[in-house]
């Protein structure tokens, strides 16, 4: 009989004895372990524990360093939340904002929302801004104000489109409510207002011999970017510079314009205001105490600028707006005022670099007025009088028009060489000297045409009207020749004498009689129409 292989498996002892090794700690069975694990956890303070029940929170409970958090939030709903948050802590607590301390760490956490990608975010803090400007004096934003302007200028040149059309009512937000702390940085903004519509372009072919002015100059943008590049959109741009450039040229005037009352951004609908104009002065005009000690300032720098930058793209503008054949519509207001933003502009130049000629050199003078004259001639003056072809037949629109036209002829004669002494007029001058007093003869009319109807119909402008004849006539009456000069004096003489026109106590008669008190008294006398009596 074969033998049983054995198997291999032992059966379990009964009792076990575990072998100790070296290192190793046996335990027995019956050991019970008292080891344990725990975490930390942060109970927060109580504020009614801790005493800071009086500080300052939303309408929902948030302080200020919670809504701050809050608009850096990655959600759009939680940064707008956090925006509004601190629009109702300041408006239950405005003695918050009367720290510096409050206005730095606001303005360092809102201010990158300026150019925020969620248009609900950039009006939350639209809002904000208005209520906390309003709040603080200006004296107190200055400090803080650099740091708002890189901001908008990031926000100008942002990629956006729609970024960088919400960046304006930034720009009129600063415009409107601090125009003291936006001067010193004017060159700046008009840098990025410049940039949203237009872009810099140069010829290395053109001739810039005996010109103190390269040939590098701007040009409009010619793809529309999100409404940008439309004819509206460029004059909504070019109204703020030319409100920009007004502030900064009165920013030394006895009398500063006061800012506007609103501060959010509201559409601004021109309207035709009296002016009191000095004859041959302009808000332009440097006074005799004041120093160029900016930009704006500098002769050079400013002419070098506009006649480079500014100027060719209000004639790019003026040019696609077509005035010659372009009508009214059902928007004659809104069109007009279009018209009126371009003269206005060139006319602020043009006075500029006239008066400031005397701080820099004569000949480089010339060749500044030169160029503006040429641009103004070939572009502007073209289908001068304004207005033949827009069908304007109401009031408002007829003293719009009247206004323009006067507004150019005026600009006309500051540019025009024979205000230089050294200088006489030529034949194209006198030409445009001759269309100047024939528009405004026609304009003020006489006794026999039906008892002054144009002059009547602007009865609303009548003074800012009379005001702009008088300085076109102080400035030409000198250069055009006699027959003119009589026909010009005579015009304005027929409305000195029409007591329906011109009552005996009104703002136009004391001009007038200014005006006249001149040639009275024998200094003008023998100057006008080039010396062969007016």
């Amino acid at each position: 009989m074969p033998k049983r292989k054995k198997s291999g498996k032992k059966a379990p002892a009964d009792f076990e004895k575990k072998k100790s090794k070296v290192g190793k700690v046996t335990t027995r069975d019956n050991h019970t372990s008292t080891e344990f694990k725990s975490r930390s956890i942060l109970i927060r303070t109580q504020k009614a524990a801790s005493g800071a029940a009086s500080e300052a929170t939303s309408d929902r409970g948030l302080t200020l360093a919670e809504l701050l958090v809050r608009v850096g939030h990655y959600a759009e709903q939680t940064r707008k939340d956090g925006l509004a948050g601190l629009r109702t802590l300041f408006v239950r607590h405005p003695e918050t904002l009367e720290h510096t301390s409050t206005l730095m760490r606001l303005f360092e956490k809102v201010a990158p929302r300026m150019h925020d990608t969620a248009a609900s975010v950039r009006r939350a803090l639209f809002l904000l801004l208005g209520d906390v400007i309003a709040a603080v004096a200006p004296a107190c934003l200055a400090p803080f104000f650099p740091l708002l302007l890189v901001h908008t200028a990031s926000a100008m040149t942002n990629l956006t489109p729609a970024v960088r059309r919400d960046s304006l009512q930034l720009v009129d937000l600063w415009l409107d409510a601090v125009p003291t702390v936006v001067i010193p940085h004017a060159p700046q903004l008009l840098e990025h207002l410049l940039h949203i519509i237009s872009t810099r372009s140069g010829d290395a072919s053109a001739d810039s011999a005996g010109s103190s002015v390269s040939p590098s100059v701007r040009t409009l943008v010619g793809t529309p970017v999100g409404g940008l590049a439309t004819l509206e959109a460029r004059v909504v741009v070019l109204r703020r510079i030319l409100q920009l450039l007004e502030l900064a040229f009165n920013a030394n005037s006895k009398h500063p314009a006061a800012p506007k009352a609103g501060l959010q951004a509201k559409a601004r609908h021109w309207q035709c205001r009296p002016r009191r104009i000095a004859w041959g002065t302009a808000a332009a005009d440097i006074g005799e105490g004041e120093t160029l000690d900016s930009f704006l300032d500098d002769p050079r720098m400013f002419a070098k600028w506009a006649l480079e930058e500014l100027v060719p793209v209000v004639m790019q503008c003026w040019v696609e707006h077509n005035p010659a054949g372009r009508e009214l519509g059902d928007r004659p207001m809104t069109q007009l005022a279009s018209l009126k933003v371009m003269i206005d502009l060139v006319y602020l130049v043009a006075t500029r670099l006239v008066s400031t000629a005397r701080h820099a050199g004569k000949e480089e003078a010339e060749v500044w007025r030169q160029q503006l004259e040429k641009v103004v001639h070939d572009t502007l003056m073209v289908h001068y009088p304004l207005g033949s072809g827009m069908g304007a037949s109401d009031s408002a629109a007829l003293a719009s028009v009247a206004m323009m036209n006067l507004v150019l002829a005026e600009t006309t004669a500051v540019l025009s060489p024979g205000a230089s002494a050294a200088l006489e007029p030529d034949a194209g001058d006198v030409v445009r000297s001759r269309k100047v007093v024939s528009y405004i003869v026609e304009l003020i009319g006489s006794a026999g045409d039906g008892g002054r109807s144009q002059w009547r119909a602007i009865r609303e402008s009548q003074d800012a009207a009379l005001a702009r004849v008088v300085a076109i006539s102080h400035r030409i009456v000198r250069q055009i020749p006699a027959d003119l000069a009589s026909e010009l004096m005579g015009s304005i003489y027929g409305v000195y004498g029409d007591r329906a026109v011109c009552q005996p106590t009104s703002p136009q008669k004391m001009l007038l009689v200014r005006f006249f008190a001149e040639f009275v008294n024998g200094r003008d006398t023998a100057k006008c129409g080039g010396g062969g009596g007016g």
